[in-house]
């Protein structure tokens, strides 16, 4: 039996988990990991509205641009919305209808943002 152990990791269900910051500056220097962050914040917003533009034209890009999105939110701790757009994702690669827009999910990103400026904020006083 040459099954590779699994391995699942319980991830709280919070807008913004600080610890995900931690493990990267494990990995990565200070600077690189506040480009890391930089960049995801400054293009959620418009790759959602890409995604929901794809959902029509390519669906299969459409779950690309999830799964890539899914998968970098939950390692930046954006644990909720990164859970979100697996549902999402996982909906699109059954064949079943989304329960509500993509752009539903456009607030809850938002709160998860207003959750990790809040950190920072504290991070800098």
């Amino acid at each position: 039996n040459n099954q590779a152990p699994i391995i699942a990791v319980e991830l709280s269900d919070v807008l913004y988990d600080e610890t995900a910051a931690e493990t990267l500056k494990s990995s990565f220097s200070d600077d690189e990991v506040s480009s890391i962050y930089n960049e995801f914040v400054l293009s959620a917003r418009n790759k959602l509205i890409r995604a929901q533009q794809l959902l029509d034209e390519d669906k299969e890009q459409c779950i690309k641009l999830l799964h890539r999105q899914a998968s970098t939110a939950l390692q930046l701790g954006f644990n909720r919305y990164g859970a979100e757009l697996k549902k999402i994702e996982r909906r699109l690669l059954d064949n079943k209808p989304l329960k509500e827009p993509l752009s539903d999910v456009i607030v809850l990103w938002q709160s998860s943002l207003e959750q990790y400026l809040m950190h920072v904020r504290n991070q800098l006083s």
